[in-house]
């Protein structure tokens, strides 16, 4: 048999499955070129929270230990309860297989790949949505490719915990959709309950409480109405008890993880509501609605020059030319079908969500949401309102590809419009070009090479659109297709691409033995380094990390030099600062105080938190900083003396005062809470105060020192009081208390005693079994009944 070479594109073309390969291409093109160049992302967050998170977790697993606790960032922090490291989801555990083939530069690396790899699922499951609901192949490859690749998830690639989280969206209301509808024969929604579970597991283990949270309230809206589609307000209620049985037992599966990160945010700065200001960060800029047309109207800090309002990231909304078409040709649908029609019903959904993400989005632009923060339960947890675009990005592609879906050839009016916008559409792009090039260097704004990029996919839409082939002529009708959803692809690719940088494998090599950290470590010798506020404003954001740019003119090795927190982790350097997301709520007051002192009043309070150098923006210097060592910081000390507090806010002030009566001088009493109250402040005292205190052993978890004393004492330990901390004396448990508002201490009787402090929160014990019992219980019942 011959092989008909002609041919050969045809068939191809005709076995290829379309929305798999785009679903796939798309994350390829935009991060490929990252990837296989050796490269990972690392601009923000990546550089200064994921990578060295998870170093530090390699470390201590491969030291033996459980990576439960960080003693190296702001006096001590819970490090498996922060929410956003994710530590027990599993896809993440791939990243610790890379660290053992290659250490932090794989690692790294694996961290871009597995952000592509949640790209593809979450493309791959909105085509999964839209199958479900009844679209054809180019409708299924441009709600994937839309949601996957558009604005809200291409420019959060190096929000990790983000992509993670919302990749998991289109699954969770796929396994609704086969919750509600058991007549369906699609292989993804067979036990849809426990597939419904499972996904919503997955997602609370993904690392981001709040797109979690926005996700779990779209579900219930996509529940509620397909609920009413079924059977009314019965339908409604019998749907969401599924939804909220599934919630609950998802919440336990994922209970290692929830429940030890419910006790740190009791503990934390969020422990109440948000401050104001803080919750209406990053609303939504209403100029930035025209970037639905062209997402670099304002510019683009991947090439150097966004000059909006915030930053560029949080307001991205583009999904693409040809799909902000095909949704708004899909709108006029609601005018056309007949009332009741389940189409019909499902765009005004759609609209609805779109409308209501938007106000939220909005955030203090509108009296809505302040009023929501004030009188709403929890629209006061969490910042950056602007995050309720995933709804709008969810709708929208749905939208887009609603309206693939029902494309057809224009005719009539239809087709003299569509070519007079094409032919308007050249004539703006050829005009803005011509423009661009002919002018001076001092009119060459954003808004020109926006307009030209804008008429020229515009241009490609209508091109396509007048060239679509009759359904009588299938094989060029598909041919069109694969051409269509390249446009798409392209598109969204092209926006996309300049916003993720990448750095090469050797920014994680070791340093050089001169190097800012080597040279700090010297000074510190295990004490801690301290950063002011205001200066690490200036390095993060004035310097290293700029909105308006992500080319930055030095090396970036220099980010590593200043040691900003949470750098310190990758150099094994105690700091006293911490850019976790949540820290305990006593040591951010502390910080905050500290900051808005005096330079010269700070250095009681820097001795008693064990800081050996601080660090101080020095531009004579080659790397912008200098580290000046202090004096008179000790981790641990003997007090001989103590007075109680009666809780926390008597035990401050208390503290402020001793510290101002102590002058230059550390206090030689010990402020106590939990244990005996003196209504007349007495200090109790027991003579001779010295004691010889030695440090015998120490890892993340665990602390042990030899103390000697002549006489009855305490001892002190200059890191954060955490529930979870148990110390013994002569491995006898005794109680362990707030000293000076925010450490530890322990009474220790007089002579030569072994005190430990060792991390053993029952939160994670309770989780983890827990978790485990409700795996067993959901593969149990899986097998018992297809639920």
């Amino acid at each position: 048999m011959r092989l008909s070479l002609k041919k050969f594109p045809e068939r191809l073309i005709n076995k290829l499955n379309l929305p798999l390969v785009m679903v796939v291409l798309g994350p390829v093109l935009l991060l490929g070129g990252l990837i296989f160049r050796g490269e990972a992302l690392f601009w923000g967050t990546p550089a200064l929270q994921f990578y060295p998170w998870r170093n530090y977790v390699w470390e201590i697993l491969l030291n033996g230990s459980l990576p439960l606790w960080n003693p190296l960032n702001g006096m001590g922090a819970p490090l498996a309860a922060n929410y956003q490291l994710a530590l027990f989801y599993p896809p993440g555990w791939l990243l610790y297989g890379a660290a053992a083939l290659g250490g932090t530069a794989l690692m790294a690396w694996a961290h871009t790949l597995l952000s592509a790899a949640h790209l593809v699922w979450a493309g791959w499951g909105m085509v999964q949505l839209a199958r479900t609901i009844g679209m054809k192949e180019l409708g299924q490859v441009v709600s994937g490719l839309t949601y996957s690749l558009g604005g809200y998830l291409a420019a959060r690639q190096g929000f990790f915990s983000m992509i993670w989280v919302a990749a998991w969206l289109p699954w969770i209301i796929v396994a609704i959709e086969g919750l509600i509808d058991h007549n369906q024969s699609l292989k993804w929604v067979r036990r849809p309950w426990m597939r419904l579970v499972v996904f919503l597991s997955f997602m609370l283990l993904a690392g981001h409480a709040q797109l979690s949270w926005y996700i779990i309230l779209l579900a219930g809206i996509w529940t509620a109405w397909r609920g009413w589609h079924v059977g009314g307000m019965g339908g409604i209620g019998k749907t969401v008890v599924n939804l909220g049985g599934a919630g609950v037992c998802a919440g336990l599966v994922a209970s290692v993880q929830l429940i030890p990160t419910f006790e740190y945010l009791m503990q934390s700065q969020r422990s109440g509501m948000v401050d104001y200001e803080v919750a209406m960060a990053y609303s939504f800029w209403p100029w930035r609605f025209l970037t639905l047309l062209a997402p670099d109207l304002f510019g683009n800090p991947g090439y150097g020059d966004y000059w909006g309002y915030a930053n560029y990231w949080e307001d991205a909304i583009y999904i693409g030319m040809l799909p902000l078409l095909l949704a708004m040709g899909a709108t006029w649908s609601i005018f056309t079908l007949k009332r009741g029609d389940g189409l019909r019903s499902l765009l005004i959904l759609l609209w609805g969500v779109i409308a209501v993400g938007l106000l939220f989005a909005l955030g203090a632009n509108t009296p809505v949401f302040p009023w929501l923060y004030r009188y709403v339960p929890t629209f006061d947890m969490f910042n950056a309102p602007s995050r309720y675009l995933i709804w709008v990005s969810f709708a929208l592609s749905l939208l887009a590809g609603v309206g693939a879906w029902h494309w057809v050839r224009p005719q009539g009016r239809v087709l003299y419009w569509t070519r007079l916008a094409t032919a308007g559409a050249v004539a703006v792009s050829i005009g803005a070009g011509l423009t661009w090039l002919s002018a001076g260097e001092e009119i060459r704004t954003t808004f020109i090479r926006a307009t030209v990029i804008a008429g020229v996919w515009g241009v490609g839409s209508g091109i396509l659109a007048l060239t679509m082939p009759p359904h009588n002529l299938p094989q060029r009708r598909r041919v069109w297709q694969w051409l269509a959803a390249a446009w798409v692809c392209f598109d969204l690719v092209f926006a996309g691409m300049a916003l993720n940088p990448g750095i090469e494998q050797g920014y994680f090599s070791g340093l050089p033995p001169d190097s800012s950290p080597a040279v700090v470590r010297n000074i510190l010798d295990g004490q801690r380094l301290y950063l002011s506020a205001s200066d690490e404003y200036h390095l993060k954001y004035d310097r290293f990390l700029t909105f308006d740019d992500f080319n930055l003119e030095e090396d970036w090795l220099n980010l590593r030099e200043v040691l900003l927190p949470n750098l310190n982790l990758m150099e094994g350097i105690a700091s006293a600062n911490n850019f976790d997301p949540l820290v305990p709520g006593r040591y951010a007051r502390w910080i905050s105080n500290l900051d808005e002192m005096e330079t010269e009043s700070r250095q009681p309070w820097l001795a008693l938190m064990n800081v050996g150098a601080v660090e101080e923006i020095d531009e004579a210097k080659i790397n912008g900083v200098h580290f000046d060592p202090i004096l008179g910081g000790k981790r641990f000390r003997w007090f001989g003396c103590v007075t109680w507090a009666r809780d926390s806010e008597d035990a401050w002030q208390e503290l402020i005062r001793l510290i101002s009566e102590s002058g230059s001088e550390l206090p030689a009493v010990v402020v106590l809470e939990g244990g005996e109250i003196l209504n007349d402040r007495a200090v109790k005292c027991n003579p001779g105060s010295a004691a010889d205190i030695t440090l015998i052993s120490e890892n993340p978890g665990e602390a042990t020192i030899n103390v000697n004393s002549p006489v009855d004492g305490w001892v002190m330990m200059a890191d954060v009081w955490y529930p979870g901390w148990k110390v013994r004396v002569d491995n006898v448990v005794v109680e362990s208390y707030r000293a000076d508002y925010l450490f530890r201490a322990a009474a220790v009787p007089a002579g030569e005693h072994e005190i430990s402090w060792e991390y053993k929160p029952a939160s994670y014990l309770a989780g983890a079994v827990i978790s485990i019992l409700a795996v067993m219980m959901l593969v149990f019942v899986g097998k018992l009944k297809r639920v």
